[in-house]
């Protein structure tokens, strides 16, 4: 009985000990975007300067190497929004799930402080304008923090 007790403690001491860690949480991009803010910034300038043209589906290659830390690193440059303003530049990485989907995320640069509207997306603020991405097929399950915005 002293033994089972002991080991169910122990078994409760690690969760918690891993909840608290952040362990299962999502990567967060907000360290690697404030150290590289200026050239994050100065890409949203280069792509946002080449409207109207919006590249391939809104997108573009980017201009320079920047990574966003254990999220990964830019593969594609976006613009979305209204074409009469309000623009906002999302700066994607792409990777394969497990699910077969093409998994999708990043960080936006919204055009105001409000969350940006991208199609289909879970967002979560990191500082500023600046909102992490994560794509759903299910707003309804966004990851914990996140907030689904747009549509699936």
């Amino acid at each position: 009985m002293a033994v089972t007790r002991m080991v169910f403690a122990a078994t409760a001491t690690a969760a918690l000990a891993t909840l608290l860690s952040g362990c299962g949480r999502e990567p967060s991009a907000e360290a690697p975007l404030r150290s590289n803010l200026a050239s994050f910034e100065a890409e949203a300038e280069r792509v946002l300067a080449l409207l109207p043209y919006r590249g391939v589906n809104g997108c573009h290659a980017p201009g320079a190497q920047l990574s966003m830390g254990d999220v990964g690193d830019v593969d594609a440059v976006c613009v979305g929004g209204p074409d009469e303003g309000g623009q906002f530049v999302e700066f994607r990485h792409f990777s394969q799930r497990s699910d077969g989907y093409e998994g999708v995320e990043g960080v936006v640069r919204a055009s105001a402080d409000a969350p940006p509207a991208v199609n289909g997306g879970c967002v979560r603020r990191l500082f500023g304008r600046w909102w992490q991405l994560k794509r759903a097929h299910d707003l309804l399950r966004c990851p914990h923090g996140f907030l689904g915005v747009g549509y699936g």
